[in-house]
């Protein structure tokens, strides 16, 4: 029999072929990049050094950490739509020498998300109160895309628990977004974003039915927040990191506001990467978090 004529007798075993051609393609570009959560995952699982993982419960929701190592301790926040596993290529390096602190924000991961409509000063609200209940005192920030931004709240209105910030791609405006990325979030998640999101919040998420709430409400959020001014910005004491890649989200000349702005900062651009910088460029991104945190 052809190969044209088996086919056509068994259609469904091309659309197999199609989709297992993908695959072994995905695998390939992204091998690098699974590899290193692969590694990552035995090591989360098998790693002990100071391990101790739970929940913080906080105004309706119920707030999932965990801590690797020892040492002078470094917090943790990933950005919208992901969890605290995005930091997987960095994480271990860190708590070598740390205490690693990881938490999934309200709503995402394997946190609840409560009936509060989620907005960032919520958010910091609940980072102060695990950090409260896990009793650090002070911890050196390092926060990508939301979490970059909750860090900046958390800097402004309780300035004893942040030592200083590594804030990737974060805006301090709503407007700081370029008009493209905008667009892009009133248009809605692409297909393959949205199935990949989906399939993670279904993996870890306690009430996975509420991916669309979940969605609406960061939508939301992204569009409207954050609102910091200038003032604000100046207020801040701390020394501020400000990451960005050359073609992310937030706009360059935003970054470099944000940087004339803030009172003690460090302006790192990262060359031929987007928003996504720990899986884009992941070993630049652990040298600098690495050279952040030993300071």
């Amino acid at each position: 029999m052809s190969p044209i004529a088996f086919v056509q007798r068994h259609p469904l075993a091309l659309v197999f072929v199609v989709i297992a051609a993908a695959v072994v393609l995905i695998g390939f570009a992204y091998r690098t990049v699974l590899t290193d959560f692969v590694k990552f995952q035995w090591w989360r699982y098998t790693d002990n050094t100071g391990f101790r993982s739970g929940y913080v419960e906080h105004r309706g929701a119920k707030l999932y950490f965990e801590s690797h190592g020892s040492g002078s301790p470094v917090l943790l926040l990933h950005g919208g739509l992901t969890s605290q596993d995005v930091f997987f290529a960095q994480l271990p390096a860190l708590a070598q020498e740390h205490q690693v602190i990881a938490i999934d924000l309200r709503g995402q991961g394997r946190s609840s998300m409560g009936e509060i409509p989620l907005n960032y000063s919520l958010l910091a609200e609940d980072i102060d109160a695990v950090l409260q209940t896990l009793a650090i005192t002070q911890a050196r920030v390092i926060g990508w895309s939301d979490g970059g931004i909750t860090g900046l709240i958390l800097a402004l209105r309780y300035p004893s628990r942040v030592h200083s910030l590594f804030a990737i791609g974060a805006n301090f405006r709503a407007s700081g977004l370029t008009e493209e990325t905008k667009q892009s979030i009133k248009d809605g998640l692409p297909a393959s974003e949205s199935l990949l999101s989906k399939a993670l919040y279904a993996l870890y998420s306690p009430h996975p039915k509420r991916w669309q709430r979940l969605w609406s409400e960061l939508k939301h959020m992204w569009l409207n927040g954050p609102n910091l001014s200038r003032a604000d910005l100046a207020s801040i004491q701390q020394e501020i990191w400000v990451v960005v890649g050359e073609d992310d989200n937030v706009s360059l000349a935003h970054s470099k506001e944000m940087v004339d702005a803030l009172a003690h900062s460090r302006f790192e651009l990262v060359a031929d990467a987007g928003h996504n910088l720990l899986i884009q460029k992941p070993t630049i991104m652990r040298e600098l978090m690495l050279d952040f945190a030993s300071r």
